[in-house]
């Protein structure tokens, strides 16, 4: 998937805020999240769309 600098920026915040700065597994984990909901019906096509859902990612992503 080809990411604009906006998408990018979404996916990066997601990891930051999501995982608590806790670690390069959990921020890979979150990622990872990230992306397989992306590739799935059930959920927009788009990073921001995903992590934009609503109570799904912490405040501030």
């Amino acid at each position: 998937m080809a990411a604009t600098t906006d998408e990018r920026e979404c996916l990066v915040r997601a990891m930051y805020f999501e995982s608590n700065r806790s670690s390069y597994d959990g921020s890979m984990a979150v990622g990872t999240v990230v992306m397989n909901r992306l590739e799935s019906e059930r959920f927009p096509n788009t990073i921001c769309g995903v992590v934009g859902q609503h109570k799904q990612f912490a405040p501030g992503v």
